[in-house]
Order: structure tokens, then sequence, then C-alpha cells
């Protein structure tokens, strides 16, 4: 409930582009080195959130209250399950990931510092 709130405030930035991932939310829409790249309903919403607060780390409870909502709050090992399921999907080596980052205790934070490239 919270995300939709969110969403409408963000929804005028898109597409978002950063390095080489390209969001349009209110499409569904991913793409990756112009391929387009399938993701669930709560992985869009989720790499949406992430990406519309790039280079801010956001807490394992703010994410997953805004993304799944406040009775998920604790669930940290569903949003790891999640993180790794995007990783999967839009990183060149997910084990070394330069996209999706991991703040360790903390929550994850998606990399502002990226340009596209020529």
């Amino acid at each position: 409930m919270a995300f939709r709130r969110n969403r409408a405030t963000i929804s005028r930035h898109w597409p978002i582009l950063i390095g080489d991932i390209q969001l349009d939310a209110e499409r569904h829409f991913v793409e990756k080195h112009g391929k387009t790249v399938y993701l669930t309903t709560k992985e869009c919403d989720m790499l949406h959130f992430l990406m519309a607060n790039a280079g801010k780390v956001l807490a394992h409870s703010k994410l997953l209250r805004t993304i799944w909502g406040p009775e998920f709050e604790n669930e940290v090992e569903y949003l790891q399950t999640f993180v790794r399921q995007i990783r999967m999907k839009i990183e060149d080596d997910p084990a070394n990931p330069r996209y999706l980052l991991t703040e360790l205790n903390i929550g994850y934070r998606f990399s502002d510092a990226l340009s596209k490239r020529d």
C-alpha cells in the first residue's frame, strides 16, 4: 500500500536509466543492454523502489514494509531470496554485483555511480 503512494509520487521520472538497466514500472518493462528482462511483479516493484532511490541505503525493514507490507518487516531471508533472483536477471556477474549492492547488516542500495556505456 505504501509503495503505491510512493510510485505515484515518483512515476513522473519514468523511464529510469542507470547504467545498462532501463526500467519503466508503469509498463512493467525492464531492459538490460537493450534486451528485455522478465521480472515478476514483486521483483519489478522492488527494483523500481531501489532504482527510484538509487544511491540511498534502504534498510531491510523499509524494503519489506514498502514492498510486501508491515507484516513482513522481519522476513530478511525472504528479502534475500528476492535480491538473489533480481541479481541473477540484471547483473553480469551476480556473485560480484555492480548494480544491486548489499550494505552488510543494514539493507541494500542500487548504485547511482554507473554511467551508460557507449
